[in-house]
């Protein structure tokens, strides 16, 4: 993200070119910074900005995901639009918008996979750059899991001392779907 071991991609003479497409490089499992720098007969015209491409991490808990977009930006983003992949046609349709750099996605099934890819939306404080600016994440998927015990219930015990018996009461503070069976010790 931060840009500490660049490497020169790339070089070129003609002013009007001010595109370049990285390829051959693996954008699912790692992030990458650039810079671009502008050289006149003198030297290096300005100390360049460094931007990295915008990473999807993924968190899972208990029925939910949290989506954390991670970047390196000299550019301040509005806000970042959430999508997510559509199971029957395998689209990326969206979901949601956020302000901020990371969104939880709710009321998700356990176990079951989710994938994601997210846009954002910004620009600079100041005239002569582009305007939007759009970046994308890559596309990354989670599976929300159960990681919260349920709650322990609070036993009460009622003695029968006459007749020899125990009567055990306990109530259940946890979803039942969550609770399997209960054992009973002695």
């Amino acid at each position: 993200f931060w840009g500490n071991n660049l490497s020169l991609i790339h070089t070129n003479y003609g002013i009007n070119d001010t595109t370049f497409t990285d390829t051959l490089i693996n954008t699912v499992d790692y992030p990458y910074s650039y810079k671009v720098e502008i050289h006149n007969n003198s030297g290096l015209v300005d100390t360049p900005m460094i931007a990295s491409s915008m990473f999807l991490d993924i968190e899972a808990a208990d029925n939910e995901l949290t989506l954390i977009f991670r970047k390196n930006i000299p550019w301040k983003n509005d806000h970042y639009i959430i999508y997510k992949q559509n199971k029957t046609n395998l689209e990326f349709d969206s979901l949601d918008v956020s302000p901020t750099d990371y969104y939880t996605d709710s009321k998700l099934k356990n176990g079951t996979k989710y994938c994601y890819k997210i846009k954002s939306i910004g620009s600079f404080d100041v005239d002569g750059f582009v305007n939007p600016i759009i970046n994308y994440s890559q596309k990354n998927c989670g599976i929300p899991i159960d990681t919260v015990a349920p709650e322990p219930p609070i036993l009460e015990v009622t003695s029968d001392c006459d007749n020899f018996f125990n009567i055990l009461n306990w109530n259940n503070s946890s979803p039942t779907n969550e609770i399997i069976k209960y054992n009973i010790y002695y």
